[in-house]
């Protein structure tokens, strides 16, 4: 039986702590600032022209190189310091609140055993309560975040491979000693506003045919089972995970109204260098940092080659990658003023620099063993929009953990009748309540490619 813990969503977040989350979102802010000028120092430092008049001249390589050097250390550090202090205020607020949880159950055990004068006179027994009853499972949802959290510096050649630009093997000067040595959290940013990923590029070809559904099935085409559940949901996204597509299904409602599934897949290339399908490690940094990308502008044109029409219901489901894409679309103006995103499904996707959209409830699935949702360093943020529902199944191998079908499956035990999914599953219930389904199916492609 999967055992399930959810947090945030309405009913699940009260108002304390709002001071130190909001001086937290301020230092984001400094850091985003800081990290965008330490990105303009890169570039500079990148430069070919200044490459070229360096090789003519050492004595001033030293003098361009010293202070650029500098100027990428402080940016780094003071950015980096400034996202250790945001961490920290929100780590000291998630400890306040589990320990105020943690409190609030180990005083109603006891009461419930021992009556509630004894609790009060025996301090001795309730500490030997915390000892017999300590929330492992806690500890153990909590093990992977930690790690991506306080992972340590990824200084030198690591850190210039993962937060500088593609530049030659013969790096010049000024480019090496610029690079800072930056904890994992704020490399992926910088990463994310180095790595090109114009939202510009992306654009979608239509595929012919139903899709290949579960065992080879076709689940999908014209007059397709609509999907019942949010296991159901991840299954579409899986199917679109087997053919590398993105799907828009089309729900004819018993109500009369059509409502659209957009299912988006996670991943495809690790390559560093941005290729004809956007879902690849370019896509991936943008979106980790809170940009967006040319696979969210590929979805956007699948839906208008679609003939979805404007005001339409939306439910945006997505695995990995697709899961970031999918927050990030319900957080665009312009997508929210072309159709009605009502919610979102996630599987495995790393969202602790995203916010639930207003009027778009979230339900992030998240497998506690599963390393890519900590890739960011930050555990999701708590609110009544979002709601993350966290479950526990190691397979022993990172590609084992994140996987889709298993998150499916372990989707179909969610506990949806819970209160603090109350609001996501009023939001869902129209997709999941249709009489068909009409599902097309578009290639995503990076067009500057």
């Amino acid at each position: 039986m999967t055992r399930w813990q959810l947090a945030g969503g309405a009913g699940g977040v009260t108002a304390r702590h709002d001071d130190m989350l909001a001086l937290a979102r301020c230092y984001d802010a400094c850091a985003e600032a800081l990290l965008r000028l330490l990105a303009i120092v890169l570039r500079v430092a990148a430069s070919p022209v200044l490459e070229a008049s360096l090789a003519l001249d050492p004595i001033a390589a030293h003098r361009v190189g010293g202070p650029l050097a500098g100027a990428g250390e402080h940016c780094g550090s003071a950015a980096a310091g400034a996202e250790g202090l945001a961490a920290e205020l929100r780590l000291a607020v998630e400890a306040q609140v589990a320990a105020d949880r943690a409190a609030t159950a180990l005083l109603q055990q006891v009461e419930d055993e021992v009556g509630r004068l004894a609790v009060a006179a025996s301090p001795l027994l309730v500490a030997g309560a915390v000892l017999a009853h300590g929330d492992l499972d806690h500890l153990g949802a909590e093990h992977v975040r930690l790690a991506g959290l306080l992972a340590g510096g990824l200084g030198g050649a690591a850190g210039a491979a993962l937060a500088g630009p593609p530049v030659p093997l013969a790096v010049p000067l000024p480019v090496s000693s610029a690079v800072p040595a930056l904890p994992w959290s704020t490399a992926v940013r910088l990463a994310g506003l180095l790595v090109p990923d114009s939202p510009g590029d992306g654009a979608a070809l239509p595929l012919p045919g139903p899709g290949p559904g579960p065992g080879g099935d076709a689940a999908d085409g014209a007059g397709a089972a609509p999907p019942r559940t949010p296991g159901d949901l991840l299954r579409g996204v899986a199917r679109r995970d087997a053919d590398g597509s993105v799907g828009v299904v089309r729900v004819h409602g018993r109500d009369g109204v059509d409502r659209w599934v957009v299912e988006l897949p996670g991943t495809a290339s690790w390559s560093p260098r941005p290729g004809s399908d956007p879902r690849d490690l370019a896509g991936d940094l943008a979106l980790v940092g809170g940009g967006t990308s040319a696979y969210a502008a590929a979805v956007v044109a699948a839906l208008d080659q679609a003939g979805v029409p404007a005001g339409a219901p939306l439910l945006l489901a997505g695995h990995s990658l697709g899961g970031l894409a999918a927050v990030a679309l319900a957080s665009d103006p312009a997508v929210r003023a072309r159709w009605s995103v009502r919610c979102v499904i996630t599987a495995g996707s790393p969202l602790g620099r995203r916010s639930a959209p207003p009027g778009v409830e979230v339900l992030a699935v998240e497998d506690r063993e599963d390393l890519v949702p900590a890739l960011d360093g930050r555990a999701n943020r708590d609110s009544p929009g979002l709601v993350t529902a966290t479950f526990g199944r190691q397979t022993g191998s990172v590609v084992g953990n994140h996987d889709l079908a298993a998150y499916a499956r372990a989707a179909d035990a969610l506990p949806t009748d819970a209160p603090v999914l109350a609001r996501w599953r009023a939001a869902a219930a129209g997709f999941l309540d249709g009489e068909r389904a009409d599902t097309s199916r578009w290639r995503p492609v990076r067009r500057a490619a």
